[in-house]
């Protein structure tokens, strides 16, 4: 949402000595968020979600107690139903390269 990967680019090529980039002015309007990882984190980001009226679905290992969103056991799957994943899992071997390219292919574009 705030295009990271062009700013990347300008800092890796030493262009931001000479340009500015500000970054976009990033919007969750008309979108769908998945969460992956709905402990203690991702449950507080999906009540900010329902303050906004953004539609929220989820990936986690086990369906969480208590929670009103949608569960979708495969990742890649609720890649494809989603415009927008929020990543909240704790680093490490159990999650490194979680989210790969079949899940980014999976990820819908955004709206136009």
């Amino acid at each position: 949402m705030r295009e990271f990967v062009r700013p990347i680019a300008i800092c890796a090529s030493g262009l931001w000595l000479t340009q500015n980039y500000p970054l976009s002015v990033g919007s969750l309007r008309d979108r769908r968020v998945g969460i992956v990882g709905m402990g203690r984190i991702g449950q507080a980001i999906g009540r900010r979600m329902d303050a906004s009226r953004v539609p929220v679905v989820y990936h986690s290992r086990k369906p969480a107690a208590d929670v009103s969103y949608t569960h979708y056991p495969d990742l890649i799957e609720m890649a494809k139903a989603v415009d927008t994943l929020i990543v909240i899992v704790p680093g490490g071997a159990s999650t490194a390269k979680m989210i790969n390219a079949d899940v980014n292919a999976g990820a819908r574009s955004p709206p136009a």
